[in-house]
């Protein structure tokens, strides 16, 4: 069976990931959405400033895990 790599699943989802500007997910955070932020930036990036629930998920570590099938 031939497994996804990152860039394939990109492909395939690229058209169904909605990108905000940061005043429009504002609003819709005030209008009582509960996005899942990820922030795809290192950890150090991460830790000097974030958006307040969001997920730090290093783009390398989140590349690896889909190129090697890890949950």
């Amino acid at each position: 069976m031939d497994r996804k790599r990152y860039r394939d699943l990109i492909r395939e989802v690229a058209d169904d990931v909605r990108e905000l500007f940061p005043w429009d997910l504002i609003e819709e955070i005030d209008q009582g959405t509960n996005p899942l932020l990820l922030d795809i930036r290192c950890p150090r990036e991460y830790e000097g400033a974030h958006i307040a629930g969001s997920l730090n998920v290093p783009r390398g570590i989140l590349e690896v895990a889909c190129d090697y099938g890890y949950e």
